[in-house]
């Protein structure tokens, strides 16, 4: 799996970069601007993207915006605690899931969730999308 880790904190990315590249997968690109990330989300298409919540929870959210606007990947956010507010926001803008204090396993359970899970509204938008062409084809 393709994956995309974005963090303001660089030793919090490097955290995430081993566990995911410990589980087998392809840690594609790894930002920590707001800048950097939708060019990198854009150029990678990764397959499913993580963001750890640093010391600015405005700067996270900032970096789901700008994935969620150039990828058509699943989000996970990643917490070091439980954060209500943040996880509601995040939520308006995108994420799939989140894990506080991320471990191999739990993270591993999450991407093997969320990617069905974002497959199966994948398959939605295209079963809604064919229902719409058929309607119109016969008029209604």
């Amino acid at each position: 799996m393709r994956v995309l880790i974005a963090n303001e904190r660089p030793d919090r990315l490097a955290a995430a970069s081993a566990i995911v590249v410990g589980l087998g997968h392809q840690m594609i690109a790894s930002e920590v601007t707001v800048d950097g990330v939708g060019p990198a989300t854009a150029l990678e298409q990764p397959d499913v993207a993580l963001v750890g919540l640093g010391e600015s929870s405005e700067h996270a959210l900032d970096l789901i915006s700008k994935i969620v606007a150039e990828a058509e990947c699943p989000l996970i956010a990643l917490l070091p605690a439980s954060d209500r507010a943040f996880v509601s926001e995040a939520a308006k803008r995108g994420i799939f899931a989140y894990i506080v204090d991320a471990d191999p396993e739990s993270l591993e359970s999450s991407l093997e969730i969320v990617l069905l899970r974002f497959a199966e509204y994948h398959g939605l938008e295209g079963a809604f999308g064919r229902r719409a062409v058929t309607e119109r084809a016969k008029g209604s």
